[in-house]
């Protein structure tokens, strides 16, 4: 038989609530309610107060009984009855008094429970959990000039094999020609959500040999109104299903694994020379705290941006960069900066280049892009709230980086491709090509008939290449052809 912890209940308020004992970091004594609606575990603010938390950042989590937590941690051992688990991410109120008791203040949510089979005896006023095995599938991924989140095939209920992104801050969404014929129900979108015009409630079908969400329920946005900007992906599988697992990203292999349940600590998918990163769950996503040039910043992990991007005035002001290039968009300038350093724990990327969008945006978070990321074995565990980065063997840094004639491509939806940022200095900027010029030619390779990637592939050959390009200007008559040099930027 499987080993099965147990863990003594009380029941509450005439038998309406189960709670569980629970200690704290061997310290502190808390009950926690039994409570399959709340999506993380919280304890109470006097709990909290006892051990002295240090709040990583703000999070809300409503639960069935309508009450918020704004502040997380990392505690480093929770005990209830003869199970105890280390390095646990929780909730816990940030206000002095609760308006309801401090009881169902503290709860057991599914960030924990899932990872059990949960068997309660209200009689004897025992639960029983079973660990849950732990299932991985291993699946290749892509990844293009045209999005930095890797995509991959997956079979769907329509028998057809589509292309999925895979998103860290954004919901589940597939365009909605892919849903004809499926068990879906409208439902209308919350306003403050901006992509797509309609939710769907269905059934995804997933094989089990490709990933591990067979047959789940979830809500997904129609993904059809973004499908200018996302021209051929399908959908995206998004933090609404990744909610109760783990993903590995190997970007060397160019492989994931998705782990379910989550909560990997301790587990072999995690090697023991790999570093814990706390992950806060924001409104903008699922932020960490780092150093830049030595100045700590939060950074919001984002697998959309090809590139770390600093977007806080305050944070730019502050530092002194080795070099700065600036770069065109169409209505707007932004830079690039070579900085020092940017290190979490003892992980450091040195003389990064990342984007300064700080004059430009103003609301937006800083984002952590995946020119970070992809210098490690990193493991995003969504339920246990951690980003685990260790050392990768197979990884080489990217010589032509930053190295090229000066423009950024942008793919449209029929196959055309235009330029979308100019770098000044540049080979581009000094031959007066312009935003949305469109490129036709390149070395001889007609866009119409050449992948984004081999095109792309043109502009990144060595330091003095000469690069032909056919270019039409938007009035112009005809297009004209320019010879381009390839240099170092930043």
């Amino acid at each position: 038989m499987e080993k099965a912890y147990s863990v003594a209940l009380v029941d509450t308020e005439n038998n309406r609530h189960y709670s569980a004992r629970v200690r704290i970091n061997d310290t502190t004594d808390d009950h926690l309610v039994i409570d399959s609606g709340a999506s993380k575990t919280a304890i109470s603010s006097r709990a909290a107060s006892e051990l002295r938390l240090i709040s990583l950042g703000v999070s809300s989590s409503e639960t069935a009984y309508g009450l918020a937590h704004d502040h997380i941690a990392v505690v480093d051992r929770l005990t209830l009855g003869n199970f105890s688990a280390s390095t646990t991410t929780l909730l816990y109120s940030g206000q002095e008094g609760e308006q309801r008791s401090s009881l169902l203040a503290s709860l057991l949510g599914l960030d924990f429970l899932t990872q059990y089979r949960v068997l309660m005896d209200f009689p004897a006023k025992q639960m029983y959990l079973v660990p849950a095995e732990r299932k991985s599938v291993t699946v290749p991924f892509s990844k293009n000039t045209i999005y930095s989140m890797p995509f991959f095939d997956v079979r769907l209920t329509d028998g057809k094999v589509h292309m999925l992104g895979l998103s860290t801050n954004a919901r589940s969404m597939l365009d909605k020609s892919l849903t004809v014929g499926w068990p879906a129900v409208p439902v209308e979108l919350d306003p403050s959500f901006k992509a797509g015009s309609r939710i769907l409630t269905s059934k995804m079908d997933l094989p089990t040999g490709k990933l591990p969400f067979g047959n789940t329920d979830f809500k997904m946005a129609d993904l059809h109104d973004l499908k200018q900007s996302l021209p051929l992906l399908d959908g995206i599988i998004g933090e609404d299903l990744l909610s109760q697992c783990a993903v590995r990203l190997n970007f060397s292999r160019k492989q994931m694994t998705f782990i379910t349940p989550g909560n990997v600590a301790g587990t072999p998918f995690v090697a023991i020379n790999a570093i814990r990163i706390p992950l806060v769950l924001t409104d903008q996503g699922y932020s960490v705290r780092m150093l830049v040039d030595g100045k700590p910043a939060t950074f919001v992990l984002s697998l959309l941006h090809n590139d770390t991007t600093l977007n806080s005035k305050a944070l730019v002001d502050s530092l002194k960069p080795k070099a700065v290039e600036t770069y065109i968009r169409k209505d707007t300038r932004a830079r690039e900066l070579l900085l020092h350093s940017l290190s979490v724990g003892d992980k450091q990327w040195t003389e990064p280049v990342v984007d300064d969008d700080s004059s430009s945006t103003g609301s937006e978070p800083n984002w952590l892009g995946t020119d970070f990321l992809h210098r490690f074995l990193a493991t995003i565990d969504f339920a246990g709230q951690a980003l685990y980065l260790e050392p990768d063997a197979d990884y080489k840094d990217d010589l032509t980086a930053h190295v090229g004639i000066g423009i950024r491509p942008t793919l449209t939806s029929d196959g055309r491709i235009f330029v979308a940022q100019l770098s000044d200095p540049s080979s581009a900027k000094d031959a007066n090509i312009q935003i949305d010029d469109e490129i036709l030619e390149v070395n001889g390779k007609l866009v119409s008939k050449t992948s984004m990637d081999d095109i792309s592939a043109e502009f990144k050959k060595p330091v003095g290449t000469v690069v032909t390009v056919l270019i039409q200007h938007n009035g112009d008559p005809k297009p004209r052809t320019v010879k381009l040099k390839i240099r170092k930027t930043l």
